[in-house]
């Protein structure tokens, strides 16, 4: 699978927007939405992205088990 689609699935199941992420990751919400529809490619913002991503995730578990 391509990465930029587990990266968009993972922002779903979050409901993370494009803002939120370029806020978590330093870049703009225009180069998001460039680099998730395959017009811009980086390891780096592949790396910044995906780490950001799993941060909001770990975030939202840390907060689960709290509730739990």
């Amino acid at each position: 699978m391509d990465w930029t689609c587990e990266a968009v699935a993972r922002m779903h199941r979050l409901k993370m927007s494009n803002v939120k992420l370029a806020e978590l990751t330093g870049y703009t919400p225009e180069y998001i939405s460039m680099t998730l529809n395959g017009h811009r490619d980086s390891s780096n913002a592949r790396e910044r992205i995906l780490c950001a991503i799993s941060g909001e995730e770990e975030a939202l578990t840390e907060n689960s088990m709290k509730g739990a």
